[in-house]
């Protein structure tokens, strides 16, 4: 599973929610359609583990511009608390990932709902340096 996979899935769950909001992805241009939402990931990070296997983690940030007309800080802490409810889990390349972590904050009239995800991926051929490979001896007394 990859970061780019997941940001698609994010958006994927965004539009089965709220499907007449556009959704960008890259970047936000000029003259933008509000409401809308932004996801961008924030971070990735990754370490080896056992054999093949690497603990992955990865962190987004879906943007919400409500609509200009609307009451700002009301809307957007049903949105906030909407996005908790609809994003305790999330089904990305046929896995289902729940966030380690999910909040929200409202900056110059934008919210911003961060997600943090945990998974385990297999990477490349198997090590050819196996501990199969190690002659050993014991003595029993």
């Amino acid at each position: 599973m990859t970061v780019t996979q997941i940001k698609n899935s994010i958006a994927v769950k965004l539009d089965g929610a709220y499907p007449g909001f556009p959704i960008y992805g890259e970047e936000i241009r000029q003259g933008f359609e509000a409401p809308c939402f932004f996801v961008r990931a924030l971070s990735s990070s990754g370490t080896k583990e056992i054999g093949r296997r690497r603990r992955r983690s990865a962190d987004f940030d879906i943007h919400y511009f409500p609509d200009p007309g609307a009451k700002q800080n009301d809307g957007l802490y049903a949105m906030g608390d909407a996005l908790m409810e609809i994003f305790e889990h999330l089904e990305a390349s046929r896995t289902l990932l729940k966030p380690a972590n999910a909040r929200y904050e409202i900056v110059d009239g934008v919210l911003h709902f961060f997600l943090s995800f945990d998974w385990f991926a297999l990477s490349g051929a198997d090590d050819p340096t196996l501990i199969a490979d190690i002659d050993m001896e014991a003595e029993y007394g």
